[in-house]
């Protein structure tokens, strides 16, 4: 018969690999983050910025731009991994950070270059708290929120009713604005949720908290700099 230590060892192990997976999968998303958030900085200081912000003038074709950028990327990065295709993947992940990069670069050229750093530390940080928030939500309650995915979708939808309308009556644009913010938070949830159900999903999840962090990112990125040029 085998001991109760006996018992336990496996199971044990088991715990441990699946945190080490969980840590990998964090350390993936915390590496792209910081190559994304360098990029803007980089971006901020060339024409890119201004391009995008001519985009964004007609908001509609702004947000399906975008959308498609992102949405293509996202396809690509996950249909990659899961095919085994490192190039398709690549190729997505290099979409997400152009998408990413040059919107946080326009949303930076609002601002002098001195504010750069100051103002991506603050979206850094309050980003982050908003991310440890997710995690304590996901891992505190051990809820099922797999349907996340869902209202994120829905909220995205949202964002391309109201961005053109929004286009002929400015009004409604800061609506567009909150729904795609309220959009990424819960595809947070979800991928926070999704790395610790599927844990052995190191690359996906990396990418996927990744990609939901970011969009979080630039939407209080725009907060951020808004507020520090009424200073």
């Amino acid at each position: 018969m085998l001991t109760n230590s006996q018992r336990m060892a496996p199971r044990s192990n088991r715990g441990g690999g699946t945190m080490r997976n969980e840590w990998k999968s964090i350390g993936i998303s915390t590496a792209l983050i910081l190559f994304n958030v360098a990029l803007m900085g980089i971006m901020g200081t060339t024409m890119i910025a201004d391009w995008v912000l001519h985009l964004f003038s007609t908001l509609i074709i702004g947000v399906i731009i975008y959308g498609i950028l992102l949405s293509g990327g996202t396809y690509l990065a996950e249909r990659g991994i899961r095919d085994e295709n490192l190039g398709m993947a690549a190729i997505g992940v290099a979409l997400l950070q152009i998408g990413y990069g040059s919107f946080g670069a326009a949303m930076l050229g609002y601002a002098p270059t001195n504010l750069f750093i100051p103002i991506l530390a603050v979206t850094a940080f309050v980003t982050g708290i908003i991310a440890v928030a997710a995690a304590a939500l996901v891992y505190g309650t051990k809820r099922d929120f797999s349907s996340f995915r869902r209202y994120s979708t829905y909220l995205f939808l949202g964002v391309l009713l109201t961005a053109f309308v929004g286009t002929f009556t400015p009004v409604v644009a800061g609506i567009a604005f909150i729904l795609a913010l309220l959009g990424f938070l819960t595809l947070l949830v979800y991928e926070i949720w999704e790395t610790r159900k599927s844990p052995e999903k190191v690359l996906l999840n990396g990418i996927g908290i990744y990609n939901a962090f970011m969009g979080v990112f630039v939407h209080i990125l725009r907060i951020v700099a808004e507020m520090y040029l009424r200073r």
